[in-house]
């Protein structure tokens, strides 16, 4: 997961049987989002993250790899979206399987299967 989710979010899918890594625990925090994408792609990994620009950057990438799951809801503590995340994974296993951008909004959940452009 991106640093700039808590690292709370590690303990909240843990619990629940989810593995997770936050990126704290990887690389250096001033790594580019290109290294954060290309670490999630090489070891499998969905990248969880708050920042805009994973869109664009999976665009312009033209891949199929990482899948990268994109909230943009109001809260973003693990307690407040967290259940409703973990559906969104447990219904969206073959998108992001496939390779998909999901955005997270408060009152919908998009998705784009990759490569997008």
């Amino acid at each position: 997961m991106d640093v700039n989710l808590t690292p709370r979010w590690v303990e909240f899918f843990q619990e629940r049987g989810v593995e997770a890594v936050h990126w704290s625990a990887l690389g250096p925090l001033t790594a580019p989002d290109e290294r954060l994408l290309e670490t999630a792609a090489e070891g499998g990994y969905v990248l969880l993250t708050h920042d805009q620009d994973m869109g664009t950057l999976l665009a312009l990438g033209k891949g199929r790899r990482p899948s990268v799951i994109l909230l943009r809801t109001g809260d973003l503590r693990p307690q407040a979206v967290g259940p409703r995340l973990l559906a969104v994974l447990k219904s969206l296993e073959e998108d992001l399987r496939a390779g998909a951008l999901v955005v997270v909004e408060d009152r919908r959940v998009r998705v784009r299967r990759l490569p997008l452009g």
